[in-house]
């Protein structure tokens, strides 16, 4: 059996002040609030995305529909022990998946109807490309091939770190602190 001792903790969002605690107390509820106001969603909607909000606010983590087509890999992945307690109290990376898996539940991502499949996040990520950086960052990519591997390491940790500006709680977080 391998040794643990060396396995960090589980990290909680159930410490005021904390980074996952601010995601879980304002950048969720933020990102519920974007998605809400970035497409013209029903009344059907607008419900789910409010239980969804109330939920990560005061309330208790709620199970997937019994018809959810992921929902027994949910279950493998620890679903059941969580259902009931509330977004703080689970591993925090756990719940930050599953608010996102909540939140496509919400909108009807994978319900028949006009909704399915439609990415909640489209509007923001489409301009997020339209940023004049964005040009100039992936023609930077184009001369990768020509470098020394030291720089291609260099360049593609680069591209990494710029990519997570994308992180649509990134910029809600950027926007809230200006």
């Amino acid at each position: 059996m391998p040794d643990r001792s060396d396995t960090p903790p589980v990290l909680l969002g159930n410490e005021p002040g904390s980074f996952p605690h601010s995601v879980l107390a304002e950048r969720h509820p933020a990102i519920i609030r974007q998605v809400r106001e970035s497409f013209p969603y029903g009344p059907e909607q607008h419900r789910a995305l409010d239980a969804l909000l109330a939920s990560c606010a005061e309330g208790v983590i709620e199970p997937l529909p019994a018809d959810a087509h992921d929902r027994e890999r949910w279950t493998t992945w620890g679903a059941d022990g969580f259902v009931g307690r509330t977004w703080f109290d689970v591993p925090w990376l756990w719940s930050e998946s599953y608010f996102y898996r909540q939140l496509l539940e919400a909108v009807g991502h994978f319900t028949p109807g006009p909704w399915q499949g439609i990415d909640p996040f489209r509007p923001s990520k489409l301009a997020e490309l339209d940023a004049p950086e964005t040009d100039e960052e992936l023609a930077a990519l184009d001369a990768l091939a020509d470098l020394p591997a030291d720089e291609q390491d260099r360049a593609l940790l680069h591209g990494s770190l710029w990519g997570n500006r994308a992180d649509l709680g990134f910029r809600l977080s950027a926007a809230h602190d200006e």
